[in-house]
């Protein structure tokens, strides 16, 4: 189960948080973006994980991110406020460009 989960993983580049990776170049001019949500902090963790590939000797990158603007405690527990979780196979590059992307669209960074 966990090995056809990896799989299709592995084969898709998806975004939790806003459901589709968009291009720049489909953005036209007159596209308005939304109004930026203003934080005190934003934390922000990312790792890649080598997954193996069903073919001889070949593994494949997941690079995931999570952004955060703090936590929670419950009891024992914590949990994260805000939490954006951003996954994708693309390359290296591609990723860091859409996590600095989607950070500049989502929060007002000046005074973070």
């Amino acid at each position: 189960m966990i090995l056809l989960f990896l799989q299709s993983l592995a084969a898709l580049s998806f975004r939790f948080s806003i459901g589709k990776s968009v291009n720049l170049s489909d953005i036209s001019e007159s596209d308005v973006l939304p109004e930026a949500r203003k934080v005190d902090f934003l934390y922000a963790v990312a790792d890649g994980v080598y997954v193996r590939s069903t073919k001889k000797r070949k593994h494949i990158e997941v690079a995931h991110s999570i952004m955060y603007e703090g936590w929670e405690k419950n009891g024992r527990r914590v949990s994260l406020k805000g939490r954006k979780v951003l996954m994708t196979t693309q390359s290296t590059d591609d990723f860091w460009a859409e996590v600095q992307a989607f950070a500049a669209n989502e929060y007002d960074l000046r005074h973070t």
